[in-house]
This record gives C-alpha cells, structure tokens and sequence, in this order.
C-alpha cells in the first residue's frame, strides 16, 4: 500500500496521535507511513504541510511540533513528559550497567515508550537485552533474579510498575529477525505498533556492533518506513565496561562454559516450571508470549491489536477525505 503524500502525512500523525504524541518536522519525514518516494525530500513534508494540511484544518504546529487539528494540547503533554523520560534514562543507565555484566549479554537497548521519550510517569522501562546463542534461559535467570534482590522488578500482586524494569525481550544472537513476531496484516494495514517499537530501539550497551547487525535483519519494517535509519547511540547513553569489567565477565563466562549446556538446560526447566499461569495461557496462540531458544517474548497483555484495529479505522477515514487523494 502506498499512500498520496498528504495521505502519508496525516496517516504518520494519527498513528503517534494514538498515544499523545506530536511530531518535529524531522520525525514525521523519518516515520513516514507507506510514503511516495517524494517524501524522501524534507522540503517536500514541510511544503506540503504549510500548504496542505495546515491551510486544509487538518493539521496545526506549535512550538515546532506538528499534531492532528483539535489535538494541539498534547504538545504540552509531550514535553511534560521530558522530565519522567529523563529521570526513567537515569535509572536505566545505571541498572543496565548492572546487567552489562552480566555473561553473555551482548546488547541492552531502551524500547517502547521510554525509547520514543514518550513515557509517563507511572510506565515501567522496557528492556530488550540481546544474548550469545546458546544462553538465553541462563541469562534471563541471572538478569531476573538480580533485579529481584534488588527490588526493581514489577510486583505482580499490587500490578505497581512504575519505574520497574520490564525484562521480558530476550534474543540471541543467531538470527536476530523479529519479523516472525508481527500479527498478521489486516485490511492492507501491518501490525503497525510493532513495525514502530523495532525502529525506535536505543541501545545503551553494545559490545561489537551487534545492534547494527539486528537492525539490518530487520530493515523489513522498511516496507512501511522506508526513510526510517538506525539509531545512533547517544554519547551520554552508552554503556561502557572498564577493562577490568570486562575482564571478570569473559572470565565468568568461561567457567560458565566449562560446564556446557547443563546450566541452560537448569535454568529452563526452573523457569518453566515457576512460569506465572497468565504466560502459559499465552504460550502457542499467539505472538504476544512467545518461548525458544532465540526468542523469549512475555507480553501476554501487549496493546498491539487494539492499535492496529483503531490505526486502520483512521487511515479509512484518511483515505476518504477528498483535499488528501491529490
């Protein structure tokens, strides 16, 4: 599907415009949904903006931020939640150092709401920590448990998740391609959230380009952002291990490995065996929970349906405005 400019334009603003969020002229050119190549020329967005949309009522800017006409008040929402979104930063910085450490952890990369600076301030942080083949259930275990004694997990019986980290996007490093993890398309519209939640990670820690590498496995979302690029880490974002550090974790990990799979297979079958019931549910029906040996996914309540089915409402009606079909 591929969409009239102004179209693409608007369709991209109702999408964000789905969680309160506006958009810099930058941003809108980047997440461009199904855009003619025309877009691929910034001048060309702002033109038919200023031009358009604007003059049309269905678009209006303040502040340098653009929203859908009559939603300019999320303007105010959006740098209301800097603050939430900078505070959220700091701790993951500092547990994700933490988790740097811990063997055979490869990448751990901010995603969803905090990772589009878009977090409230009751949200948790969502992780997703990229592991070597071979290990995903032992580092899962190691990183859940840690955060545990450390009390910055989400507490399942009051459901407070505030500031926790959500450590439940495991991957190795084998493959990398999350494609298998989209509900299917309906009504000629991808699942649109989960194409925008794997653009927008920010990778914190990387130790060897191994977030470039996943990114290119998943360059498919480019089918429906096809001006959207990887994310550069930002320098005051990144996590690096002293050498010393270094050193005590490639040490662990070969005494880990002196004892071959036998801790993996352990750890597997713990964490299976203690699997909240709300998980196993999930397990085999779907995407939202999804367990192997390269994947570990646990979102059995994820929001991605419910998105898409309002997303495809918008882009109808977006479709059937006569001043967006030129």
């Amino acid at each position: 599907m591929i969409l009239s400019a102004p179209q693409s334009i608007l369709a991209t603003l109702h999408y964000f415009d789905i969680s309160d969020y506006p958009l810099t002229l930058e941003e809108v050119q980047k997440y461009a949904y199904c855009p003619p190549m025309e877009l691929a020329d910034i001048a060309t967005v702002l033109q038919i903006i200023d031009d358009v949309l604007i003059p049309g009522g269905y678009v209006t800017c303040q502040r340098g931020l653009y929203s859908i006409a009559g939603r300019s008040h999320i303007v105010d929402t959006r740098l209301e939640r800097y603050e939430a979104v900078h505070k959220k930063y700091k701790k993951a910085m500092r547990f994700g150092s933490m988790l740097a450490m811990v063997p055979f952890v490869r990448m751990v990369a901010v995603c969803s709401s905090l990772s589009f600076g878009n977090a409230r301030d009751e949200s948790d942080i969502d992780l997703h920590i990229l592991v070597r083949h071979g290990h995903i259930w032992l580092v899962r275990f190691f990183c859940s448990t840690v955060m545990e004694i450390l009390g910055q997990r989400p507490n399942i019986a009051t459901r407070e998740k505030k500031n926790a980290l959500c450590l439940s996007f495991f991957t190795s490093d084998r493959d990398g391609d999350c494609s298998t993890l989209a509900r299917a398309p309906h009504a000629d519209v991808v699942d649109v959230e989960f194409v925008y939640w794997i653009s927008q990670h920010d990778p914190l820690y990387d130790s060897g380009d191994y977030y470039e590498r996943w990114y290119k496995k998943n360059t498919w979302i480019t089918q429906w952002i096809p001006f959207h690029f990887s994310k550069a880490q930002h320098p005051r974002r990144t996590i690096q291990l002293a050498w010393w550090q270094r050193g005590l974790k490639r040490l662990s990990e070969y005494i880990v490995s002196l004892f071959g799979n036998w801790l993996e297979k352990l750890a597997h079958g713990f964490q299976m065996k203690i699997l909240p019931l709300s998980l196993k549910q999930h397990l085999s029906t779907g995407t939202q929970v999804v367990m192997n040996d390269d994947v570990l996914k646990m979102h059995p309540h994820d929001t991605r349906e419910q998105t898409q089915q309002e997303f495809i409402k918008r882009v109808e009606i977006i479709k059937r405005t006569d001043i967006c079909k030129s």
